[in-house]
């Protein structure tokens, strides 16, 4: 887990996607400790501060995994983060995923 969690900064696009697919497996099949998955939650919320530098499929994947996870104080620290993709015109269609990934 941790490995894929470094790998979401990595600056090849195909291993950040990766990344994320491999994180949401683990945590889906898998029994995660809670420090481990909040910190795989800060480090998706720093990969989507510059979410216009990512792919819509990388904030879709990212935002999968905030939804899959549910709602935690991390999540809600970073409201300000799903803000601005939600004031991002061209993100209209992953509006409803910005809201789950909330509540």
């Amino acid at each position: 887990m941790v490995k894929f969690t470094d790998l979401i900064h990595h600056k090849r696009k195909d291993l950040r996607l990766g990344a994320l697919v491999g994180i949401y497996t683990i945590i889906k099949y898998n029994e995660v400790a809670i420090p481990i998955l909040l910190n795989t939650i800060n480090e998706i919320f720093k990969a989507l501060v510059n979410f216009e530098l990512q792919e819509d499929v990388f904030i879709v994947c990212a935002l999968e995994i905030l939804i899959f996870i549910g709602p935690t104080e991390t999540t809600l620290n970073q409201i300000n983060i799903l803000v601005s993709l939600l004031n991002e015109d061209s993100l209209q269609t992953l509006y409803p995923k910005i809201f789950s990934s909330i509540y």
